[in-house]
């Protein structure tokens, strides 16, 4: 009898889950994944403005990856003005360790796609609206691997 209840609730749980996000961003998640940037920019930008007016917290989140996505759609200078609302929107959320890694992690997509002036834009953005001086916009550090011991003790 208690089996028959958990598998009932667990699946009712499961289907609340999947119907909650939205179709939308499932849809321009899909067409990234598909290498479709400019159509998953237009969606998740549609995303942001919508969770912006609710006051949602994942409305920089979206604008950054709006922001990415033009990026690879190489549409550098359609994808300066998300990214950086959402960096303005991390920063006015007080958020700044998130601001220093987005920031850093766009700053070296922009580089390594040899678009260095648009690089130079958004970290001038970047000190603009965190002028604190200790805080450096530098591209993360590879993760790095632990190495294993040639012999066992």
């Amino acid at each position: 009898m208690r089996r028959r209840f958990l598998r009932r609730t667990g699946w009712q749980l499961g289907r609340l889950r999947a119907t909650s996000i939205p179709r939308l961003l499932i849809h321009s998640n899909q067409l990234f994944a598909a290498g479709n940037f400019g159509q998953a920019a237009h969606g998740l930008e549609e995303l942001a403005r919508a969770a912006e007016a609710r006051g949602g917290r994942r409305a920089a989140r979206l604008y950054l990856e709006a922001g990415r996505a033009r990026i690879m759609a190489a549409q550098p200078a359609d994808g300066i003005e998300p990214v950086q609302r959402g960096l303005q929107l991390l920063a006015a959320a007080g958020r700044s360790h998130r601001l220093s890694r987005s920031g850093g992690r766009i700053i070296a997509e922009f580089v390594e796609l040899g678009f260095t002036k648009e690089a130079r834009q958004i970290t001038g953005f970047m000190k603009s609206i965190a002028p604190d001086p200790r805080s450096e916009f530098k591209t993360p550090d590879p993760v790095r691997r632990p190495s294993l011991p040639a012999h066992c003790p």
